[in-house]
């Protein structure tokens, strides 16, 4: 059953994941920053309030619904979004998909590792998503236990069969121990970027500018200031963000 379909329970939490950088710890004088974003939504506003935003938000400026809002195609003019040019019509698609992600009643937790301090007690070639996951994991399910709420699904946008079953099994892992008195856990599943999940998609728009912001450069497309005004608790720095090392 689709996503947006599942049926529905009250004070229920969807959590989408995604990434930005690439997962190791090499050296990149370019993108030296490694980030795992986390998108939380309570079900019923999910299917009732985020899912319609993004349907008219694609509807509105490329007159179909199965647009992926994809960050980096975006940034690059590459795709559809090629078609927006440089003038008016792309300042209304970002004007408009800012107005969407403000409005969009999703919280925000997200893991960074800042390859240029990170130390050399760990090997380059060390993936750094299974830790960056199970610590955000870590500040949602926090979250969701001081409101005894339930988380129902944790979606992670697909990176390959290899990499998701080795994801798939730390994070199994993880959820093992965490849930381990009770019947039941989140379902963790994996969902390709072409599926054009309103949930995928914001943690992909989100976890760039917070990649940016760890980096000290200047934000290009969506503003920093609202990623930050969704971060758990108060903001940056406390709840919400965990920068590693720091």
């Amino acid at each position: 059953m689709p996503l947006e379909c599942a049926g529905m329970a009250s004070e229920t939490y969807l959590v989408f994941g995604d990434e930005s950088g690439t997962a190791d710890l090499r050296d990149d004088p370019y993108f030296p920053v490694f980030v795992v974003a986390m998108c939380m939504f309570e079900e019923e506003a999910y299917r009732d309030v985020v899912v319609p935003m993004f349907e008219e938000l694609k509807l509105r400026h490329f007159g179909r619904r199965d647009v992926v809002l994809h960050e980096r195609d975006i940034r690059r003019r590459e795709k559809e979004f090629a078609a927006l040019g440089d003038g008016p019509r792309r300042a209304a698609f970002f004007e408009d998909l800012t107005d969407v992600m403000r409005a969009a009643p999703a919280e925000i937790a997200a893991v960074a590792i800042d390859k240029r301090s990170h130390g050399s007690h760990l090997p380059e070639i060390f993936d750094p998503y299974p830790l960056c996951a199970e610590i955000g994991l870590d500040l949602v399910l926090n979250e969701a236990r001081g409101r005894n709420a339930q988380l129902e699904r944790i979606i992670f946008e697909s990176r390959g069969k290899r990499e998701d079953a080795e994801l798939r099994d730390e994070v199994a892992s993880y959820l093992r121990v965490a849930y381990r008195t009770l019947d039941t856990h989140p379902v963790l599943e994996f969902a390709k970027k072409d599926a054009g999940l309103a949930g995928t998609e914001m943690a992909d728009l989100v976890a760039y500018p917070i990649a940016r912001e760890v980096m000290g450069r200047r934000m290009p497309n969506l503003p920093f200031e609202v990623v930050e005004e969704k971060f758990l608790g108060s903001g940056a720095g406390e709840r919400g963000l965990v920068v590693i090392p720091r």
